[in-house]
């Protein structure tokens, strides 16, 4: 009976790749703490939000109302949407990654950098869209309470 020899720990194709997997995943972590703060700042506006609707009674114009309303309802369906992008990827798949253990960690990196970047890529633009919607219901939200500001102080 023959014994097989041990193979060999695969080694990377180039001595930057280790560097270039460490840089991807820590844009990818940061990418996943931006998402966090997002969320966030949506519970925040969520709350000042319902404030701001409680102090709809104290406002006697029916026309103001209205408009704030309308600006509120404008803000509540943007921090809805934003909410709705909720899906991120993330790299590299564990259960693949540990198939690589017995080689040299700068190949194992060269294996998932792939993944990683492809994951950056897909978070990037839901990123942007959740951004987008966070900064219209920022911009009704403020548009609303300046209204009901200006409309208390002008009543006294």
């Amino acid at each position: 009976m023959s014994e097989q020899a041990p193979r060999q720990p695969r080694k990377a194709t180039g001595p930057g790749l280790g560097l270039a997997y460490d840089v991807a995943a820590a844009k990818l972590a940061d990418q996943h703490e931006y998402v966090n703060r997002l969320n966030t700042r949506l519970g925040a506006i969520l709350a000042v939000l319902l404030g701001t609707t409680a102090a709809l009674v104290a406002v006697s114009s029916v026309p103001v109302r209205l408009v704030a309303v309308g600006l509120l309802t404008g803000a509540l369906v943007e921090v809805a949407r934003a909410s709705r992008v909720a899906y991120w990827n993330d790299a590299p798949d564990p259960h693949t990654f540990q198939r690589y253990a017995g080689d040299e960690p700068d190949y194992m990196k060269e294996i998932a950098l792939p993944s990683i970047l492809k994951a950056f890529d897909y978070n990037q633009p839901r990123i942007t869209e959740k951004g987008k919607h966070l900064n219209w219901s920022i911009t009704f939200l403020a548009l609303a309470i300046v209204l009901l500001a200006v409309t208390r102080s002008l009543n006294g």
